[in-house]
């Protein structure tokens, strides 16, 4: 079984605006995810890696 990890993230920009990134490593070794503005939840989408970790 392959350890998972979720890592998150909060950054911010210069317009003030702040976004959440949440992923997790999946058993074929890839990031994926999902991200989000903080100040409006409901503008999300997801991610992925194409490089294995």
């Amino acid at each position: 079984m392959q350890p998972t990890a979720t890592p998150s993230r909060r950054p911010g920009w210069f317009n003030g605006t702040r976004g959440r990134y949440d992923g997790s490593l999946g058993g074929d070794r890839r990031l994926s995810g999902i991200t989000f503005d903080l100040n409006h939840p409901s503008s999300q989408a997801t991610w992925s890696t194409s490089r294995t970790f």
